[in-house]
């Protein structure tokens, strides 16, 4: 691998370069290797664009004995990606307690204004203000704010026309970090003011119920992970409906008209 990659740019190589440590959660946060970022195999694979940002990465996989990386390498390769195995003999260089520290470009730069969780409750009791949670659809329909709308911050300018009037608009996402990146764009379409909720929906979710589904989004989507219909098919058909979910989905008709999306054997 670093044959391969000598002649490269180095500062291209950098941000081609993505490494993973796939073995659990708990195995990462007790000790992994400094730079590496936790992706446990089965969910690399299943959620890709989750996890992996940049298109034409370099893929670089990590575990304890190389099985995990080696099995997750040989799905990746399967849809297309350039993945490579950390070589078990390579030295340790260092070793890091605990999650990743994570780096958003520009957050730190926005001036935002925050509310806590007990603040927007006294809004919302009031009628004082509006909640738009930039979530994912998936996220927002596993349980929302009460009376939070749902925006896409792809088309959040778009998305606010639909949202009702009002003087004070709070931005939302799981942690809140989306919410904080997407307070001036929502700001710029109303023209309205906009807060944060600080901490997010996870801070909310302390003691308060979380609700389901309202949208400003035309079309929320409705897209299932492969495992969530075949779940869904099979309570309601029974049986084994691997095949017939798949195909319910469309699954198989998304592949052949996607054409950044390769399968081979």
């Amino acid at each position: 691998m670093r044959r391969r990659w000598r002649g490269s740019n180095r500062r291209a190589t950098r941000i081609r370069s993505t490494r993973f440590d796939v073995r659990v959660a708990d195995e990462y946060r007790a000790g992994h290797r400094a730079g590496f970022l936790s992706a446990p195999g089965g969910q690399l694979v299943q959620a890709t664009d989750t996890f992996i940002a940049v298109r034409r990465a370099r893929i670089v996989l990590a575990d304890t004995d190389g099985v995990r990386a080696r099995a997750t390498a040989a799905w990746l390769a399967r849809i297309g990606l350039e993945v490579f195995v950390l070589d078990d003999a390579t030295p340790v260089a260092a070793i890091e307690i605990g999650e990743a520290p994570e780096h958003v470009l520009g957050l730190e730069q926005l001036t935002i204004d925050p509310l806590d969780a007990d603040e927007l409750a006294d809004h919302l009791r009031r009628g004082a203000a509006v909640v738009v949670d930039v979530a994912t659809s998936r996220d927002y329909r596993a349980g929302h704010i009460p009376c939070a709308w749902f925006a896409v911050r792809g088309r959040l300018a778009d998305d606010a026309a639909r949202l009702p009037a009002a003087a004070l608009y709070v931005l939302t996402s799981p942690d809140g970090v989306i919410a904080r990146l997407a307070a001036a764009e929502l700001a710029g379409a109303t023209g309205a003011r906009v807060r944060v909720l600080a901490g997010g929906t996870d801070a909310w979710r302390s003691g308060r119920t979380a609700a389901r589904s309202r949208s400003a989004a035309a079309g929320l989507a409705r897209r299932r992970r492969p495992a969530q219909g075949i779940r869904a098919h099979r309570q309601s058909r029974g049986g084994n409906a691997r095949l017939s979910a798949m195909g319910g989905l469309g699954l198989v008709e998304q592949v052949r008209r996607d054409g950044t999306l390769q399968f081979r054997l």
